[in-house]
């Protein structure tokens, strides 16, 4: 006699439910093919087939994909080496959903099923699967990130032509408006390159042959909102490569006076700040 496999708490998924949120989710936001073929099964319809397939409680639902959420978020990232890595490795910005399963916290609300971090994905509104569920990816853009760390709080401003000589009274002004900033410096088109930014100048040629701003923000957050917001209003105007996160890239027993003398102007809260 075959035996009946032994099931999970949790109510059976009918076909009627997993064909109405497939219409659902479709009419909103499809799954993305995933550089996939259109014969590809897609999710709903794996799940409808499989008769071990339970769907799982909307609270054990929520907390997976909030999970899975913060680990994609930009906060994240930035010190998230691992995962970086997997998400830069696909052009397309996937990453396998059963990688993301064997992640010990998702591991344990999961079960290690796959199959339930992928549903529960299945409406999120900043990550999207791909048409089979096996891969899931942001939906915005990374941001432009040199160096992974936890104390990224630096952005590089590449000034366009049609900018006006800046200052840093100038400057200053207009990037305090998201946070403290630490220091300003102008490094203006000929100039020498500092020594603790020379590490960036393979990705960021622009450095020391076209006029650009260096601001360091006193948090992380503050560098962020300042980079998302002004990199948004630079996309809006077809400008998308004005604005970059930096890494920190110093070494303070290397760096010495002539770093700060290759800028041309430049501005330290701490040195300008009053004598206690």
């Amino acid at each position: 006699m075959e035996s009946t496999p032994i099931l999970p708490e949790g109510p059976v998924i009918k076909v009627t439910q997993v064909s109405k949120l497939q219409s659902e989710y479709a009419s909103d936001t499809p799954l993305s093919s995933g550089g996939e073929d259109d014969d590809v099964k897609d999710l709903f319809e794996t799940l409808k087939d499989d008769p071990t397939w339970r769907v799982p409680p909307s609270d054990l639902e929520e907390k997976i994909r909030s999970l899975l959420e913060h680990y994609f978020s930009d906060a994240n990232l930035i010190k998230d080496k691992f995962l970086l890595k997997h998400v830069k490795r696909n052009k397309l910005g996937y990453v396998s959903v059963k990688l993301l399963t064997s992640f010990k916290k998702v591991k344990n609300l999961s079960k290690s099923d796959w199959r339930i971090t992928a549903y529960s994905l299945s409406k999120s509104q900043f990550l999207e699967l791909n048409k089979s569920g096996t891969k899931v990816r942001r939906k915005e853009p990374l941001p432009d990130i040199d160096l992974p760390t936890s104390s990224i709080r630096t952005l590089l401003y590449k000034l366009p032509d049609d900018v006006g000589d800046p200052t840093i009274d100038g400057v200053s002004e207009q990037f305090h408006e998201f946070g403290e900033l630490t220091t300003v410096r102008i490094i203006r088109g000929g100039k020498e390159v500092p020594q603790d930014l020379r590490n960036h100048t393979t990705k960021h040629p622009e450095l020391g042959v076209q006029c650009c701003v260096v601001v360091e923000f006193e948090s992380t957050d503050a560098a962020h909102n300042a980079y998302k917001t002004l990199s948004k209003l630079a996309r809006d105007d077809n400008k998308p490569d004005m604005y970059s996160l930096l890494g920190s890239g110093r070494n303070p027993r290397k760096q010495g006076k002539r770093d700060n003398d290759s800028a041309d102007e430049h501005f330290s809260s701490r040195e300008n700040s009053p004598m206690p």
